[in-house]
């Protein structure tokens, strides 16, 4: 299942990279730093494409429990605890200590929201 984009995926920056253990469509990656969203299923040690940018209406990701505003900086915490999800499988937070940027809110998201909508711009 390819991860769910708000806007004009043509916009979007997809880059390969090499999988340090499998990975599903729509599961979010760290590259160098970089925080991405995997379009397709690859395994192990095989090359994937991810999302490391796109168009200001963003893609939905995982999220920490906490209000977000739309425009806010946000920050994937790898051992994050998701609304939804297994504890300790990454989140997006508004928290910048230890966790990586990875752009900004392109909505509000409520407190008890499964996913915030990020514009991935790794700045």
């Amino acid at each position: 299942m390819i991860p769910q984009l708000k806007g004009d995926y043509t916009l979007a920056t997809p880059s390969r990279f090499t999988a340090a253990e499998d990975l599903s469509a729509g599961d979010v990656v760290v590259v160098q730093s970089r925080v991405g969203v995997v379009l397709d299923d690859v395994a192990s040690g095989d090359d994937g494409v991810a999302l490391f940018g796109t168009d200001p209406n963003g893609v939905d990701m995982p999220k920490a429990t906490g209000a977000i505003t739309r425009h806010a900086k946000l920050y994937w915490d790898e051992d994050g605890n998701p609304v939804s999800g297994a504890a300790g499988s990454g989140a997006v937070t508004t928290t910048a200590s230890g966790n990586l940027y990875v752009g900004r809110a392109a909505a509000d998201a409520a407190s008890g929201d499964a996913n915030a909508t990020v514009e991935l711009t790794n700045e």
